[in-house]
């Protein structure tokens, strides 16, 4: 009985240790880690996590410690009489601290203190995909945000159907996208780079699949980008890509998507007036180039099943002109 009651405390031991291990090497992938901050904001978010996971890893200690002498050693006595007991100071006070102490510290971590020189941006969450608008232009791009160093970034996220969460872990915090509410968030990239982000509140079937990345920019090619983001889109050059176009503006494709310059006016389905620029399509499913654009036109759902794009029934020819003019549009 004493050598089965002692394997089964050394099997959950292994799996204590086992799941915690787990935990931790999950968030070590190099596209999208929490162990490498970028931003001011993101080391004290990163801070707050190791020092949580100290903590943690104290008082587990600590209650194993307390268990194996309960198995094995003399039950625990008050000091005194009127001393403070065992329960009083580890079940009661030390908690309090540890609770008082995380609290401010996540307080002081979320706050932000850059103030100046900013620009604005809007963040709208649908599903499955990203909406990104540059107020004061006409700049609108879907899954792909551009941010210039050394400036800080004010976000303003919502959400246009259930609730989401942007979360880019190098640049800061999350914050939570809500139905008919305005957030506020705030990033300053110390340098440039290409960061991914990841929706962090399950909004369903294809929660996973919503990714997106944000491109720091140096300050004069974001300004480049800017403008170029901010222009209509250029009329198609070679003859496959007007034919594209037309396929484009006479398919259920305009119902739902913009793109400026042109007679399509959607507003269901990601504005693709630069399209061609962007290094994703679905929210980071596939990379964009020819072959990916022409298999998404055909059959979306086999990538991401349960997102709004349909199926779309055209030929062979169709699809290549329509892939040349989407991937023109740069």
């Amino acid at each position: 009985m004493r050598l089965r009651l002692a394997r089964s405390r050394t099997t959950l031991v292994r799996a204590g240790l086992t799941i915690a291990l787990a935990s931790v090497l999950a968030g070590c992938d190099e596209a999208h880690s929490v162990f490498h901050p970028r931003t001011t904001e993101a080391r004290r978010v990163a801070f707050l996590g190791w020092l949580m996971i100290g903590i943690a890893t104290a008082v587990f200690l600590l209650v194993l410690a307390l268990l194996v002498r309960s198995f094995f050693g003399p039950p625990l006595r008050r000091r005194s009489a009127g001393g403070t007991s065992w329960i009083a100071s580890g079940g009661i006070a030390l908690p309090t601290t540890v609770v008082i102490l995380l609290s401010g510290l996540t307080v002081w971590a979320m706050n932000d203190t850059r103030t100046g020189g900013g620009i604005e941006i809007s963040a709208i969450g649908h599903q499955y995909w990203w909406e990104i608008r540059y107020p004061g232009t006409a700049a609108v791009t879907g899954n792909e945000f551009h941010i210039p160093v050394g400036r800080s970034v004010h976000l303003s996220i919502t959400s246009t159907d259930v609730i989401h969460s942007l979360w880019v872990p190098e640049l800061g915090p999350k914050r939570d996208m809500i139905p008919g509410h305005t957030t506020e968030l705030t990033w300053h990239a110390d340098e440039p780079g290409t960061f991914r982000g990841q929706c962090a509140e399950f909004c369903g079937l294809q929660h996973a699949e919503m990714a997106l990345i944000v491109v720091a920019d140096p300050p004069e090619v974001f300004d480049r980008w800017l403008a170029t983001q901010a222009a209509d889109a250029s009329a198609p050059s070679t003859a496959v890509a007007q034919r594209g176009e037309q396929v484009f503006t006479t398919e259920p494709c305009a119902a739902c998507h913009t793109v400026r310059g042109s007679v399509a006016t959607g507003t269901v389905g990601p504005d693709l007036t630069h399209f061609g620029s962007r290094a994703t399509l679905g929210a980071g499913v596939l990379s964009n180039n020819a072959e990916h654009v022409a298999s998404w036109i055909a059959n979306a759902q086999s990538f991401k099943p349960g997102s709004l794009m349909p199926p779309i029934d055209l030929s062979a020819d169709e699809v290549r002109d329509l892939t040349a003019y989407l991937e023109g549009l740069r």
